[in-house]
């Protein structure tokens, strides 16, 4: 269940990935999991940076690579995304 949405205006796309960095890196939610990690991730991401990217790609290109990075604890869940 999605527990918030964060809305961010600015001038210019990289203005937005700043504020939004900003905003996940101070985020503070207490008493359930979230996947802030995996958002601030996805924020780091040339395609995304770029905006050169379709409604497949988290799932086909950016989810594979960024699992492999993940420490084996963190895969069977606790952030809402990966099962």
């Amino acid at each position: 269940s999605m527990i918030a949405k964060l809305l961010v205006h600015a001038d210019s796309r990289a203005e937005v990935l700043v504020k939004m960095e900003r905003i996940l890196d101070e985020m503070v939610i207490n008493g359930v999991d979230t996947n802030a990690h995996f958002q601030a991730a996805l924020l780091q991401d040339s395609a995304v940076m770029r905006g050169e990217f379709d409604t497949q790609y988290l799932e086909k290109e950016f989810l594979p690579r960024w699992q492999k990075k993940l420490p084996l604890a963190e895969l069977g869940g606790g952030d809402g995304f990966i099962q």
